[in-house]
């Protein structure tokens, strides 16, 4: 009798790990600290996504993540499932060529956050900037700025040598000399304002600044719930910045490397309402005439469509 008892505790045990193991999957969610996003330093900190997954077995990998065209691709090709912070022009771009991409929720809003800035005492406003080499990130936020400023002052960005580089890169480049000016944000900008480089223009008045959440299509369709998780993570993370705004200021300090008074200064840029507004659609509408208008894709999206939120 009690053989019989050991044996069937043994393959209630047995079927027990074969259903955890069937259930469990690992999740790939993209991990941005270089533009000081302060929600996903959280999230990791606390470890709100395990948390939240941990009855189903979940467990969560967080790869870095530089540039928002990366993170898009990163998507398409499945090696992430979750873009936790992705400029939505990339997004925009990439869902032009047909991806297959989900936008679940707003990120942020912080047009005040990005920069064009310079050491050269001879560039003092955008004008100036006519014929300089600039280097920064293409097919992005910043890029969208460079091109609303050159614009806004009757120019484009076939009157300056844009230069395609990640945000250090282009840090390095601005240290070296060897380009003129350079289009930042996050620790990047702060750590050349305190190397003596000056802003020449920031995007406010001129771009959105949006970041979004965005899931790859096939994983909302398999998992909508799974998606909707993701959103309750991010409010609660929200949540947690509002009651301990201190804490956070210190974690994104040595997270970014940078001082707590320049991650204050930087936090007060943000907007993170997690809700589409119109105002919002209006501007990611202008980020899609402006990938129109240089040739940065071949046909409009749906702005409306696109962007809503699935809550």
């Amino acid at each position: 009798m009690k053989n019989k008892i050991k044996v069937l505790l043994c393959l209630c045990f047995a079927f027990a790990v074969t259903v955890f193991a069937a259930n469990s999957k690992e999740f790939k969610i993209s991990y941005v600290n270089s533009a000081l996003n302060l929600p996903n330093m959280i999230e990791k900190d606390q470890k709100l996504f395990e948390k939240e997954f941990k009855k189903d077995g979940y467990s969560f990998q967080f790869p870095h993540y530089f540039s928002a065209p990366d993170q898009a691709k990163a998507l398409i090709s499945g090696d992430l499932d979750a873009a936790n912070a992705v400029g939505a022009i990339a997004v925009i771009a990439a869902l032009s060529n047909g991806a297959d991409i989900k936008v679940i929720s707003m990120y942020s809003r912080s047009p005040k956050a990005f920069f064009i800035m310079t050491k050269d005492p001879s560039i003092t406003n955008i004008k100036s900037l006519k014929g300089k080499k600039i280097a920064g990130p293409q097919g992005t936020v910043l890029h969208e700025m460079l091109g609303a400023a050159l614009t806004k002052n009757g120019m484009s960005l076939k009157d300056v040598q844009h230069l395609p580089m990640g945000i250090d890169l282009a840090f390095t480049a601005m240290e070296s000399k060897t380009v003129d000016a350079v289009l930042l944000t996050g620790a990047a900008a702060q750590k050349a304002k305190a190397s003596g480089a000056r802003i020449i223009a920031d995007g406010e008045g001129l771009i959105g600044g949006e970041l979004v959440i965005a899931v790859s299509g096939k994983l909302y369709r398999d998992n909508p719930d799974f998606a909707k998780r993701l959103i309750k993570v991010h409010r609660q993370s929200l949540e947690y910045l509002k009651a301990n705004p201190e804490k956070v200021y210190k974690l994104a300090s040595k997270e970014s490397g940078i001082p707590e008074n320049a991650v204050k200064e930087m936090a007060s840029y943000q907007d993170y309402d997690p809700q589409f507004s119109p105002v919002d659609i209006k501007n990611l509408k202008s980020t899609v005439k402006f990938l129109l208008d240089n040739k940065m894709i071949k046909k409009g999206i749906d702005v409306d469509l696109y962007f809503q939120n699935i809550d």
